[in-house]
């Protein structure tokens, strides 16, 4: 019965990646915003966090559009990841430090 399991996963993994099985096309993305008392106000997450990958906001992108990137790049993700934690940190504010920007995850 494992190897029967075992070639049902693998068939499974091989039809979504041909975009053949009945899946929706997406997953729903939670986005988990984590805000403290101290957070400058209106609030806007610079960095987020899913199963171990890192995503920072880049200067001059909005909280808005880096949230977008973020569930792009999370519902692309094999499998997709659904619960995003957002966080606002000082230290990770492109518009406070510029050196603090990425291309993409860091995962």
């Amino acid at each position: 019965m494992s190897n029967y399991k075992t070639l049902q996963r693998r068939l499974a993994h091989l039809e979504r990646r041909a975009g053949i099985n009945a899946d929706p096309p997406w997953a729903p993305a939670i986005m988990i915003h984590l805000v403290d008392p101290n957070d400058p106000k209106p609030w806007e997450p610079t960095h987020a966090e899913a199963c171990g990958r890192v995503w920072r906001r880049e200067p001059g992108e909005t909280g808005e559009d880096f949230e977008k990137r973020v569930i792009a790049d999370a519902r692309n993700h094999d499998p997709p990841l659904t619960g995003i934690h957002c966080y606002y940190d000082k230290e990770h504010d492109p518009n406070f430090n510029q050196r603090t920007s990425s291309s993409g995850s860091d995962a």
